[in-house]
């Protein structure tokens, strides 16, 4: 999807309402939301240098889908 105003909207609202991924990743994608506080292994920092140079669009959405074994990261394809 191209980085338009309005995409970028629409996913915040995602993040930040029915997907609520600020619960664990934070306000701003760092990682450190308050329900993610106790989990082994910790929610995933968006903001870190390293994140999207490892990764596809493709491989968040896949784990978004279907979560990821063993961490807290649940699958939310019937949600969103």
């Amino acid at each position: 999807m191209p980085a338009s105003a309005e995409i970028i909207k629409k996913g915040k609202a995602l993040y930040n309402g029915k997907g609520t991924c600020f619960n664990c990743h934070g306000m701003d994608g760092d990682g450190k939301g308050a329900g993610g506080a106790q989990l082994n292994p910790s929610p995933r920092n968006f903001q870190h240098h390293g994140f999207w140079r490892h990764r596809t669009e493709g491989e968040v959405f896949w784990a978004i889908k279907y979560g990821l074994p063993g961490t807290a990261m649940i699958a939310f394809g019937s949600v969103l």
